[in-house]
């Protein structure tokens, strides 16, 4: 298991988590297979099986969808099922993480009509399925405890 970050700055996520992680007042997003059917597209029968199985596993009530720039590919080389992805508003005094989830599914093709239609921009094409929470952990706080391991 491994933990990655994604710094998406204040407006992206102000403006994106909206519609497939959640914010504080309305609750979680919670998807569901059918609603990006296109994640499947040209995948053979026992992939779509196991992929169904995963989220059923791991989210039966459902999961987020995040997407990342294609520029990050060689970053998320190594991002794998099972591994955690952070989501960081700000890196400034006060930033904070504003979710946290565990890597579900990522496809393994870039999906640019999939980041069309979820986030109104091709630009987030590297999609990840998750299954988290929404936090407010301090940027400050986690940075202690990277840089010297105790808080």
């Amino acid at each position: 298991m491994a933990i990655f970050f994604q710094h998406v700055g204040e407006r992206g996520g102000q403006r994106d988590f909206p519609k497939t992680i959640g914010t504080p007042s309305a609750g979680l997003a919670h998807f569901e297979l059918d609603q990006i059917a296109e994640i499947t597209e040209g995948l053979p029968p026992d992939e779509i099986r196991r992929i169904e199985d995963q989220i059923q596993k791991e989210a039966p009530n459902g999961f987020q969808v995040w997407g990342i720039p294609s520029g990050a590919r060689s970053v998320l080389a190594t991002l794998r099922e099972g591994d955690w992805l952070l989501l960081l508003e700000s890196d400034g005094p006060g930033g904070q993480f504003h979710y946290g989830g565990r890597v579900i599914y990522r496809p393994k093709r870039e999906m640019f009509n999939l980041s069309q239609r979820l986030w109104g921009e091709a630009k987030f094409p590297l999609i990840v399925l998750l299954n988290g929470k929404l936090t407010d952990y301090p940027w400050d706080r986690f940075r202690v405890r990277r840089e010297t391991g105790k808080e």
